[in-house]
Parts: C-alpha cells; sequence; structure tokens
C-alpha cells in the first residue's frame, strides 16, 4: 500500500511539478511576447501620433485652400460680370465706330467730287428730273466738255436765296 500511496504521491508530485513548469514556461512565453510586442506597439501608437498630426496638418491646409478657392470663385465671377458688361460697351462703340467709318467714307467721297453750281436757271427749268436735263443741257452750255466721261452723280435745287414774302 506504500507502495501505491508513495507512487501516487510521486505521480502527483510530477504532475504538481509538470504543472509548475508549464506555468513557468507559460509566464516566460507571456513575458517573451510582451518583450516583443510591447516596443512594437509602442513603435504603431507614435506612428498613429504621427499620421494624425500630419492630417491634422493636411485638414488645415485643406480648410486653408478651400478658403481661397471660394475667394477665387468670388474674383472669377465678378470679373465676368465685368467682362460682360466690358463686350457690352465694345459692342456698342464697335457699332459707333462703324458709323463714323461710313460717314468719314461719304465725306471723303464727296470731297472727290466735282461741284458745279449752275445759277440763274429759272425755278422749274429742270422739270421732274434734274439730273437728266443736266446731263442734255451741260454739253450746250459747255462744248469743250467731254460728254463721254460726264457722270452726275447727284442732283438737286437750292434755295433760291431770296427773301419769301
Amino acid at each position: 500500500m506504500k507502495t501505491n500511496a508513495s507512487w501516487a504521491s510521486t505521480k502527483s508530485n510530477k504532475v504538481t511539478r509538470a504543472a509548475n513548469e508549464l506555468d513557468a514556461i507559460a509566464d516566460l512565453l507571456i513575458e517573451k511576447q510582451r518583450e516583443f510586442f510591447e516596443p512594437r506597439f509602442a513603435q504603431l501608437q507614435e506612428m498613429g501620433k504621427c499620421t494624425d498630426n500630419k492630417l491634422n496638418v493636411m485638414q488645415s491646409e485643406l480648410a486653408t485652400l478651400s478658403g481661397i478657392i471660394s475667394m477665387l470663385k468670388t474674383e472669377i465671377s465678378t470679373l465676368k460680370c465685368s467682362v460682360e458688361d466690358n463686350s457690352k460697351e465694345v459692342a456698342v462703340h464697335t457699332t459707333a465706330l462703324r458709323a463714323l467709318d461710313l460717314k468719314i467714307a461719304d465725306m471723303e467721297d464727296r470731297s472727290s467730287w466735282c461741284n458745279i453750281r449752275v445759277i440763274g436757271l429759272k425755278e422749274g427749268t429742270e422739270g421732274s428730273n434734274a439730273m437728266q436735263y443736266l446731263t442734255q443741257s451741260l454739253p450746250k452750255w459747255l462744248p469743250s466738255l467731254p460728254t463721254e466721261q460726264l457722270e452726275i452723280m447727284r442732283a438737286h435745287r437750292l434755295n433760291s436765296g431770296r427773301a419769301n414774302g
């Protein structure tokens, strides 16, 4: 019986020793894991803080850029209105300039005309067509005038100059 009891006691001691060894091994493994992972977790935390700082800086810069973009949009809108107003003014000035160009061209044309003033014709002598009357009469009045080059562009009666009444 003693052998059975001693054997059981020995076995129990071996189990207890094995359990203690396993506990020691587990504690050692936990300690080794802690030694291995704690620096890495600290590095990850530091990297997370750096990333947070960088994200905060980027967020601040993005907010600044958003403000600048809003100001630029406002300025562009103002410039568009200004350009539209200027375009309207340019169109008005272009129209006026064209009218002035036409007037200048007309004045230049008139300055190149050879005007003749016929004095002493009785009123109504020319009839209803003054150009036809002058085309027929000028060669009679001025026989040295070449008839093939005679071109009358305009003919009209001027005020007689006499006082009415």
